[in-house]
């Protein structure tokens, strides 16, 4: 693939590969503080059922998935060892790792993308590339798109309607 390329994962921050973490490549970890545990548990219960389901498995019992989220049997990790470990990291090293928090991106969307960017490497010259990349970026355009109803993942031919934190890449 070309330069400059994206990719995420749901993987903690701990658990990526040392080539990924003393690489020249940006990170940006994007975190919902006000995103209870409860929620997490759940939204990645629905995901992994419904992986399941179309892999003809019968559903996770909700309280065997349950206590294996309270134990931080996950495949992502303890939920608070995960943001933590992002967060900790991105304190050691503010250049290479951007903890970006949801809560703030909804009260300042144009400030938080501008700083986005600058941490990218890519500081906007106009603001009207703010306005178009927040267009392209709205709920409202992306819940319509037809990959966003009917599409696959193309590494792991998991459905996109899925949700959660998400971890990315760029170098």
């Amino acid at each position: 693939m070309p330069s400059p390329r994206l990719f995420r994962t749901h993987i903690p921050y701990t658990s990526l590969s040392e080539s990924v973490k003393t690489s020249a490549c940006k990170i940006v970890y994007i975190t919902r503080e006000s995103r209870d545990p409860k929620d997490t548990f759940v939204s990645s219960w629905h995901f992994v059922n419904a992986f399941i389901g179309d892999q003809g498995i019968d559903p996770w019992p909700f309280k065997n998935a349950y206590g294996s989220f309270c134990n931080g049997v996950h495949a992502a990790g303890p939920f608070h060892d995960h943001v933590l470990g992002s967060w900790r990291e991105s304190i050691k090293r503010p250049e290479m790792i951007y903890f970006m928090r949801n809560e703030d991106m909804k009260k300042d969307p144009k400030g938080e993308v501008k700083k986005l960017a600058c941490f990218l490497g890519r500081p906007f010259e106009k603001e009207e590339e703010v306005e178009k990349v927040l267009w392209r970026c709205s709920l409202d355009r992306l819940k319509n798109l037809e990959v966003n109803h009917h599409g696959m993942e193309p590494w792991s031919g998991v459905g996109l309607s899925g949700t959660g934190r998400t971890t990315s890449l760029m170098r």
